[in-house]
């Protein structure tokens, strides 16, 4: 036998199930939630506002500029923005009404803003089948007046012109729909040779042509550009609802049954998970950062934005469970050193010191034990990956033997061990020797110095 053996131990299915089903969640994650948001409400309430000033002041723009076209243009294009800004005003009304209610449902709120974006392109759709009304309606206002054919060409041409201008400086038509307003102002182009050609028919047939794509073209960025502030709206709150459920998690109430009683902890569930929720903080806060000036981000990132939102909320829960499986695996060693000191004790061998390393409880835990003729045995009970469904350890037993080299004492000894564990409820792979530890005892006398165990990893931290 070797003065070294190893065995890998895992708690029995059955006693972790009851271990889980003991442990609860006492505080209210959803008051935390709200807490947490309500703290970030008023910088959210600017962004919206911001956003509906960025809309009317579009609107009012386009409604100043409208002043540069003829009459029967003008009238039109008038109706025509003051039902947009109605539809729009309408639109950023319900978001804000979203935005006030939804909270920890990230989907239900894609659900609604595809709702909102339905209204609004069926309400556009309507204006869309109008168009040909209107065209021959400025057409009508235009003969009644008794122009000629060229002047009737050169208004249609200036209309246009000024309609497309409108699009040029008052949409982002380069981000929703790039090279589309360059086409329409190259085919208006052919409208003005057709007129230098005295071709004045094919003239006003193409400025109505182009008059009828740029309308389009225009209903297509007003949608557009609503979609996107409504998707931007919806990712800006996402991230929020994600930092706000990240810091929630930070130190989450469990309670566990025991035969005492209920004990209440406040787990530090970062510290249990090795830092990955302060990690996915620093995710959600540059996410934030960068929603902080997403001009140059696209509809299709603008939804990714969501999704990530909605995957960090259901990471934090995860990792609150990964805290409570790390803090019960922890706890797991502890009961481990217990069985361990207790099958020794009636050979007179006690516990003279134990440490987590560098006294960190996620560590491995060291128990040392000395009989009577100064004999010692080190234990080291190292956490282990063995499945997603269990708790596993992996455990070190070191004889370092004084009084006798005797190999039945050795598996004297091992025997209690390995009983002891298992009557705790605990399954133990048959031990194996460390290679080259044959047929003696442990001669690496560096485990016997605890204070070495203590200062492990202090200087990486």
């Amino acid at each position: 036998m070797s003065g070294v053996k190893d065995s890998y131990v895992k708690i029995r299915q059955s006693e972790l199930d009851r271990i889980r089903n003991s442990c609860r969640r006492v505080d209210n994650i959803d008051t935390n939630v709200k807490r947490q948001m309500s703290n970030m409400s008023e910088q959210l309430r600017q962004a919206v506002q911001q956003q509906i000033a960025t809309v009317e002041r579009r609107h009012d723009n386009i409604e100043q500029r409208l002043t540069g076209l003829s009459d029967g243009m003008r009238r039109i294009e008038h109706n025509v923005n003051s039902r947009l800004q109605q539809q729009a005003n309408e639109f950023t009304r319900g978001m804000q009404e979203l935005g006030k209610e939804m909270a920890r449902q990230q989907k239900e709120y894609r659900t609604l803003i595809r709702e909102q974006e339905q209204r609004f392109s069926s309400a556009l759709e309507e204006q869309r089948k109008a168009l040909d009304q209107r065209i021959s309606s400025i057409q009508r206002e235009i003969e009644q007046k008794e122009m000629s054919q060229r002047q009737q060409a050169e208004q249609w041409l200036s209309d246009v012109s000024g309609l497309l201008d409108i699009i040029g400086s008052e949409y982002r038509h380069e981000k929703f729909r790039p090279g589309a307003l360059e086409k329409l102002k190259a085919e208006l182009s052919l409208c003005k040779g057709n007129i230098e050609s005295g071709n004045y028919q094919a003239a006003i047939a193409s400025a109505q042509q182009s008059y009828l794509r740029g309308s389009e073209l225009r209903l297509e960025l007003e949608r557009l550009e609503m979609e996107w502030e409504a998707h931007l709206q919806a990712a800006r709150r996402s991230a929020a609802e994600a930092l706000a459920e990240c810091n929630a998690q930070t130190a989450a109430r469990l309670a566990f049954d025991t035969e005492a009683g209920s004990e209440e902890l406040a787990v530090e569930v970062d510290y249990w998970t090795e830092g990955a929720l302060s990690a996915m903080k620093k995710e959600i806060e540059q996410e934030i950062r960068r929603l902080e000036t997403p001009e140059a981000l696209s509809l299709e990132e603008l939804d990714q934005s969501i999704e990530k939102s909605a995957d960090w909320c259901k990471r934090s829960m995860k990792l609150v469970e990964q805290a409570r499986e790390s803090l019960i695996a922890s706890q797991v060693r502890n009961n481990i050193a217990q069985a361990i000191e207790m099958s020794l004790i009636d050979a007179n061998w006690q516990v003279t010191d134990s440490a987590y390393e560098g006294e960190d409880f996620r560590r491995s835990l060291h128990v040392k034990l000395r009989n009577l003729q100064g004999d010692e045995i080190v234990t080291v009970i190292m956490p282990e990956t063995l499945g997603e469904k269990t708790i596993g350890n992996r455990l070190s037993i070191n004889f370092f033997d004084r009084s006798t080299n005797d190999e039945a004492f050795r598996q004297e000894r091992l025997r209690a061990i390995m009983g002891a564990l298992e009557q705790d409820g605990l399954e133990c792979s048959a031990p194996t020797c460390a290679p080259g530890t044959e047929n003696g005892r442990n001669v690496n006398e560096e485990m016997l110095d605890f204070e070495k165990v203590r200062r492990l990893y202090r200087d990486a931290r």
